[in-house]
């Protein structure tokens, strides 16, 4: 471990110098001949305070000279000229800094050279360019109505006059140094004095013993560097010019490297702790595993460890805090106490004072924090106001900007979540999501969702400015593009499908619109697609399933409207108007109407079959086609049977009687012929022909034959109990 810092620590020796040297080689470079003219009367070591400066007065010369000026501009004659010549901090306005009038020549072009600062023995001032800001020349000739002319900047050669410093050591002549006897011992520290000759010897000057490893020096002094020998057992401090350099041997009380005016001065029992620049860890005591890098960066730290940081005052109050890390002017500035933090961008974390385990970067980041813990801001004025609340992440400029108290929100985009202060337990996605929100429980994904949302809460919005409007509607739905666009204090609303419900405005709520944009009237309703979009509808589970013992038929109008309310009965219908069709008069849309047939009747042509065809069946002939007002005529089928042949059962077929069987006859039969009988006839009335051969039977009592008088009128002669025929008038059958 000593000898890697020994081989750094010579290293940086070697560069430092390497640069004053290059620096004064520039300076001489630059000069012309008069100044080093100047130089050789000079001692050998000193740098010339001169400057060389080339100009020319923007072609406005003397016109006797060749050239011409411009038309009513003043002119700078050629020749010996005065000019002032003016140095400030500023480029326009301002204290003057130095200033001196000079006699140069001009051409007839108008260019000109001059040495700044010869007309002074001393030169230029060396402290005008050993405070590091810029200068700005101003140069005015000394002729009548000519204006200043513009400040130009000085740059690069000229602020290497600060190599005026590589003649001197901490800013002191060598005759400022002792040298000290030889056998100096390596144990001790040396001590600058700043008076008494210079003796022969070796670099050593005097010392003071030390105790315990630790150096006993004299902070207010300046010191040389100590010979290499006391590297490995004591503490180290020096100045190159104005650079403090301080390090420790590893160890219990050492390790610590400083590079910069009062780093680690107050370091008392700190290790391996380093620090670059003016007061970095300045108050630092004990602590150990540090690194400040910056003007005053962990400045105040005393006994915190395992602290980082890097910027203007980064960690600038830390005292007792450890493992955090700064980086950015102001970041963590007011930290004291709070550990495990991490932050990146200027003024970052600036007010956090307790707070732990938060994360900022960008500027402005937990800008207000105090403390909150477990947060994470990245980008510009990222919880930017945050005091107390916790758990939050903001990702992108201004998220959650405002946020003051509210715990466990994300904010991801820019502007997201911007006014939240209080509200807690939100996740907003996209630029300007949740932008005006300040309660609780909100899901806001996309471009602008939820955006003028106050306090309404438990919504979701999914999709480009989806419930953009809404500002108290609470336990609302929405995604797609702008979905709910309009809705503002309506509460219970869903939502799906681009532009769906957004004409349902106000407070209407209770409503679910899917791929409709809804009424401004809809209020408890229920949309499913539009009708110009979807023409047919399947819903699965419906079709064959029972319902419960109380029902209603449903039925729909044109608008897709369902309902139970004034729908026709089962089976039945509402005629809403009857039309006479061909061959009929009459009809209507509303009462009783009549359909009748015009009074010049049916024509064929009114009707769709205009004729009837009528086929003959077993045993008939004729028939055929019927045409409207027309007739067939059906006959028995012409096959008359022989002498002897009678027809038979259908189908008719002629059998000779002799095999005909017995027949009963009911009713009255008519025979015209004569009607052979063997056996016995019985019932019934015979009429007509001629009885002959066999006997007639009339079996049933009263019963007789009928019988026709020559004028027409009928007698029935029947037998009484005592055999005597009996005759009476009866009514011809």
């Amino acid at each position: 471990m000593p000898n890697q810092f020994q081989q750094a620590f010579k290293s940086s020796l070697v560069r430092i110098f390497a640069r004053i040297f290059v620096a004064a080689l520039l300076v001489l470079a630059a000069l012309p001949g008069r100044v080093t003219a100047q130089q050789n009367n000079a001692p050998a070591s000193a740098v010339p305070p001169i400057i060389q400066f080339n100009g020319q007065f923007n072609g406005q010369f003397n016109g006797q000279s060749g050239g011409t000026a411009g038309s009513g501009a003043v002119a700078v004659p050629a020749g010996t000229v005065s000019i002032t010549f003016t140095l400030y901090e500023n480029e326009q306005g301002g204290t003057a800094l130095w200033s001196e009038t000079d006699n140069v020549q001009v051409n007839a072009q108008g260019n000109y050279t001059a040495l700044l600062g010869s007309a002074s023995p001393q030169g230029l001032p060396l402290n005008l360019f050993t405070a590091g800001q810029a200068h700005w020349l101003a140069v005015q000739p000394l002729v009548q109505g000519f204006p200043e002319q513009p400040r130009v900047m000085l740059v690069g050669v000229p602020y290497a006059m600060k190599a005026a410093d590589a003649d001197t050591l901490g800013g002191l002549p060598a005759s400022a140094f002792l040298r000290a006897a030889p056998g100096t011992s390596s144990g001790s520290s040396p001590i600058l004095s700043s008076s008494g000759p210079a003796s022969s010897g070796s670099v050593g000057v005097t010392t003071t013993a030390s105790t315990g490893g630790a150096s006993v020096s004299n902070k207010g002094r300046r010191r040389a560097p100590p010979p290499q020998e006391d590297y490995e057992d004591v503490n180290i401090a020096y100045q190159i010019g104005e650079l403090d350099v301080v390090r420790t041997p590893p160890g219990t009380l050492g390790g610590n490297l400083a590079l910069g005016p009062k780093g680690i001065s107050n370091d008392t029992t700190g290790s391996f702790n380093t620090s670059t620049g003016y007061q970095t860890l300045f108050l630092n005591t004990a602590g150990s595993g540090n690194t400040a890098t910056g003007n005053s960066a962990l400045n105040n730290n005393t006994t915190a460890n395992d602290n980082t940081a890097d910027g203007y005052q980064a960690l600038y109050s830390n005292t007792t805090a450890s493992n955090n890390t700064a980086s950015g002017y102001d970041a963590l500035f007011s930290n004291t106490t709070a550990s495990g933090n991490a932050a990146f961008g200027a003024n970052a974390l600036y007010a956090n004072t307790t707070g732990g385990n938060n994360t900022a970067s960008g500027a402005y980041a937990l800008l207000g924090n105090t403390t909150g813990t477990d947060n994470v801001a990245d980008g510009e004025n990222a919880l930017n106001n945050n005091t107390t609340g916790s758990s939050n992440t903001a990702i992108g400029q201004s998220a959650l900007n405002n946020n003051t108290t509210g715990s466990s929100n994300t904010a991801i985009g820019q502007s997201a979540l911007n006014s939240n202060s209080t509200g807690g337990g939100n996740v907003a996605t996209g630029y300007q999501a949740l932008y005006s929100n300040t309660v609780s429980d909100n899901t806001a994904t996309g471009t602008q969702a939820l955006y003028a949302n106050t306090t309404g809460g438990y919504t979701m919005a999914d999709g480009y400015q989806a419930l953009y409007n809404n500002t108290t509607g609470g336990h609302n739905t929405a995604s797609g593009w702008q979905a709910l666009v309009n809705n503002t204090t309506g509460s219970n609303n869903i939502a799906i499908g681009a532009s769906a419900a957004n004409s349902v405005s106000g407070g209407n709520s209770n409503n679910i619109e899917i791929g409709n944009e809804g009424s401004s009237a809809d209020s408890g309703a229920i949309r499913i697609g539009t009708n110009s979009s979807q023409t047919s509808a399947s819903i699965a589970g419906i079709y064959g399933a029972g319902v419960g013992s109380t029902n209603s038929a449903v039925c729909i109008d044109s608008t897709g409207l369902l309902g139970t309310v004034n729908c026709p009965a089962a089976g039945m219908g509402t005629i809403t108007g009857v039309t006479a069709g061909a061959g009929l008069t009459g009809g209507g849309t509303s009462g009783n109407v009549t359909l009748s047939v015009p009074s010049a009747g049916i024509t064929n042509a009114m009707l769709a079959n205009s004729s009837l065809t009528v086929n003959p069946g077993t045993g008939l002939s004729g028939g055929g086609s019927i045409p409207l007002g027309g007739s067939a005529t059906l006959s028995l089928a012409s096959n008359a049977c022989g002498a002897g042949n009678a027809l038979t059962a259908l189908p008719f077929t002629c059998s000779p009687f002799a095999t005909l069987g017995g027949n009963t006859f009911t009713g009255n039969q008519t025979v015209t012929g004569n009607v052979g009988a063997s056996g016995t006839v019985t019932g019934g009335t015979v009429t007509g022909g001629t009885v002959t051969g066999g006997t007639v039977y009339v079996s049933t009592p009263g019963a007789g034959l009928i019988l026709t008088s020559p004028n027409g009128s009928c007698y029935m002669v029947v037998i009484s109990n005592a055999g005597k025929p009996e005759v009476s008038k009866v009514t011809c059958p």
